[in-house]
Order: C-alpha cells, then structure tokens, then sequence
C-alpha cells in the first residue's frame, strides 16, 4: 500500500472522517491544554512545538522555566503527539488533498505534502524531547536546536501552503464540477432540439 492509497483510504467514510477530526479536536482543545498548565507558560512561553523557529538561549531559558516537573509533563505531550495527534491530522488534511486533487484534476502526488509536515513535526518533536531528558544536568548541542528549529519553521510554513493548496483544489473542485453541469445541460437541450427535427422533417 503506498502513502497515497493510506491517505485516500482514511477518509473514505464518514465514520473515518468524524474519528480523525473528533481525535484531532480533543488533543488540541482538550488533552494538550491541560497537559500545558504544568509548562509554567506564563513564565516560560509557549512550548518549542507552537513557535515559528527559535534560538540556543530562547530554548535553554524554556527549559529553566518549566523545570524539571514541565519536562515531564512536556513528555506526554511529546509522546502522545508522535503516536496520536500527529496521524490524524496527516491522514485528515492529507486524504483531504488526495480526494480534492483528484476531483479538479491535479496530480494526487501532492497529498505528499501532509506526511512531510509530519515528519517535521515529528523531528522537532523528538530533539525537544531528549532535551527533557537531558535538562537539568545537561543542555542539547546547538546543531540538534538548529535541526530542530529548522524542522519547526518548515512544518509550520508546509502546514500553510497545505492549506492554501486544499482551498484551491476545493474551489477548482467546484468550478469543474459547475462546468459539467453546464456542459451536460447544453447537451441535453441540444439533443432534445436535434430530436425535434427529425421528427418534423419524418413529418
């Protein structure tokens, strides 16, 4: 099975379709705000995940502020999104993409995008992460923030350009479809003209 059919599978239902996004809405709205009260956000900031890149200092003054209590409630967090959250919104927005490329016409290749995202995510995930099992002892090498900073900024920037092209294809998807109807009425009533004839000129 390739990475296209697993992406066009997971919203061939309603029933799939309503436990990705139900999935997706309770860790966003639900789970990873409770889990985030420990982060000392106040203080600290938000968590590495929901900014758009950051520095050695920016990130190592997190890590002071959250202690070491923050560290393992970011954990869960971590975890729970690599295994859970991350998969649903991928399959949601990416099957998303495949149906709608495939309705206006567009290589369906592009659905690829959404599992890029999430291997970014995934990335950027991971190094903040061991850096939590590391802190308070020691500190991530400045490479491993730079990778992880890098993934960040790219998974946000992928994650809107996904959005962007999902609303082009629904709009192409219409237009297409309107033109159809359109096309096929004109045909319609020139068949129904073309018939009238006939039967005048057997007349």
């Amino acid at each position: 099975m390739t990475i296209i059919s697993l992406l066009d599978r997971a919203t061939n239902t309603c029933s799939s379709i309503a436990v990705l996004v139900t999935t997706s809405c309770l860790f966003t709205f639900v789970v990873f705000p409770r889990l985030r009260l420990s982060l000392n956000e106040e203080e600290a900031g938000s968590p590495p995940d929901l900014r758009f890149g950051y520095t050695e200092s920016e990130l190592n003054s997190w890590y002071d502020a959250i202690g070491e209590d923050g560290c393992r409630a970011y954990t869960k967090i971590a975890i729970l999104d690599i295994i859970c959250y991350a998969p649903s919104y991928t399959l949601l927005f990416g099957g998303f993409l495949v149906k709608m490329a495939r309705r206006a016409s567009v290589d369906t290749q592009i659905g690829l995008l959404m599992p890029l995202v999430m291997f970014c995510d995934v990335v950027e995930t991971i190094i903040p992460l061991y850096g939590c099992f590391l802190f308070p002892k020691e500190r991530l090498p400045l490479p491993l923030v730079a990778l992880s900073a890098a993934c960040n900024k790219l998974k946000w920037t992928l994650f809107m350009v996904c959005n962007v092209v999902l609303s082009f294809l629904f709009f192409a998807a219409v237009l297409k479809t309107a033109v159809k109807k359109k096309e096929k009425m004109f045909n319609k009533k020139n068949t129904t003209k073309s018939k009238k004839k006939n039967a005048k000129k057997k007349e």
